[in-house]
């Protein structure tokens, strides 16, 4: 068999290989595809359950009940039994831990990080103080202290029972004064 007997038979084998190639790239593309779609949903059904259960810490055998609940419900996809394994859960939760979303927490459970805006302390004691100024100054002896704590309290975003507390302190250190019926104003 000569070079060129065999041409035939090297096209069909390239063209052969070409399309195994294409077909693989093809199966890898959407395999990728999918894995990446299923990874996506699981954070999502897992960070929903922490949603719904933001102050608690979940144990890792009730997300895992909740988890395949879910996974049954998922009509979407067809779901392999590796992807809703207590491996790939796992996975997924160490990969929210990791990103900071959830914190791992004694005897197996997790719980969601709840990011806490940081008060500046001394804005907001500038403010309550700009609001005693403005209500109680211009009207000693006129308002009882409930008045105060109602009117400033949603003006400056804090509590109405820690500004009572804050108050208080106020009060004892001599800052303020109230009278016999519980009105309030600057101590002279």
């Amino acid at each position: 068999m000569s070079i060129a007997d065999a041409k035939p038979f090297v096209d069909i084998a390239a063209t052969g290989i070409a399309i195994s190639g294409g077909l693989l790239g093809l199966y890898k593309y959407f395999s990728d595809k999918r894995e990446q779609e299923l990874r996506e949903w699981q954070k999502v059904v897992i960070y929903k359950f922490f949603r719904q259960n933001e102050l608690r810490s979940l144990a890792f055998t009730a997300i895992l009940d909740k988890y395949r609940i879910e996974a049954q419900a998922f009509v979407d996809v067809d779901l392999k039994k590796k992807e809703v394994s207590e491996d790939a859960l796992r996975r997924v939760l160490l990969e929210l831990a990791s990103a900071g979303i959830l914190s791992m927490e004694p005897s197996d459970s997790f719980r969601l990080k709840i990011a806490v805006p940081k008060v500046d302390l001394d804005s907001l004691r500038q403010q309550v103080n700009q609001e005693l100024v403005r209500m109680v100054a211009p009207n000693p002896n006129v308002y009882t202290l409930d008045e105060v704590l109602k009117d400033i309290a949603p003006k400056v975003g804090i509590e109405i029972a820690l500004l009572r507390a804050d108050l208080r302190q106020a009060i004892a250190a001599g800052n303020f004064v109230v009278d016999k019926d519980g009105r309030i104003a600057f101590a002279r």
